[in-house]
């Protein structure tokens, strides 16, 4: 299944999900910007109070985007029971936190392969490692939620080549940690470059074959392909 932040993908039929950030989670200063010492039980409950409201009807995913708790796992692990204990048949999922976000010793252990540079492959297999030591140190949070969000963006166009690279190393992590798995991918390079829609399509298809759903993260903003609605309809 394909679900989908963005309005523009729900009027024609995809399922829509929604991202819990910092409002949800620490109390708004008031000269702007979140108090981030400590997480705050009301701004929690107000969160949840308000999505029990308004989006409960047509939505059951929540996706935790809390970068700013990265590293404060026990306080972390309290969220989740917090939010566990208020919501009905809603889901929690992390994105980027379980797994951790990877990408450069990816890329750089597939140029060792292909290149056939031992250093190189030996320093980045250890970082491999030494990642996978640190997710399987968070596991616990991953047996706390109901799915995992790892983030498969594409960096740029020209990093297409080793994208399938670095999204299957991604996937697979997220898959050992969690038999619930939902990547999530724009329509845009981080660069807001346009994902061709043949290739987008092409992108979400092999994605959505070993994982529950894919999510995808889009905005009026973005720099889109004039046809990256009707690309992913196609893989509906």
């Amino acid at each position: 299944m394909i679900l989908s932040n963005d309005t523009r993908l729900h009027e024609v039929g995809i399922n829509p999900y929604w991202v819990a950030t910092t409002f949800c989670f620490f109390d708004a200063l008031p000269e702007g910007g979140y108090d981030l010492s400590h997480i705050s039980f009301n701004a929690m409950d107000n969160a949840i109070e308000w999505y029990l409201q308004t989006l409960s009807s047509k939505t059951s995913i929540i996706l935790f985007e809390i970068e700013e708790l990265d590293g404060r796992l026990q306080e972390l692990y309290q969220v989740v029971l917090r939010w566990q204990s208020k919501l009905r048949h809603e889901q929690i999922g992390f994105y980027r936190l379980v797994p951790q976000f990877m990408y450069w010793p990816i890329v750089r252990h597939l140029h060792s392969i292909q290149s056939g540079d031992i250093e190189l492959l030996e320093r980045t297999e250890q970082q491999l490692l030494q990642w996978v030591k640190l997710n399987n140190r968070n596991k616990f949070l991953a047996n706390v939620v109901d799915y995992l969000c790892p983030t498969i963006y594409l960096p740029s166009l020209t990093a297409i080549d080793v994208w399938w690279y670095f999204a299957k190393i991604n996937i697979e992590e997220a898959l050992r940690l969690s038999n619930h798995v939902k990547p999530i991918l724009m329509p845009v390079t981080k660069q807001n470059e346009p994902i061709p829609s043949h290739q987008l399509t092409k992108m979400i298809q092999w994605i959505a074959k070993d994982v529950d759903d894919v999510l995808i993260f889009s905005a009026s903003s973005m720099n889109t392909d004039p046809q990256w609605i009707e690309a992913i309809l196609e893989t509906v």
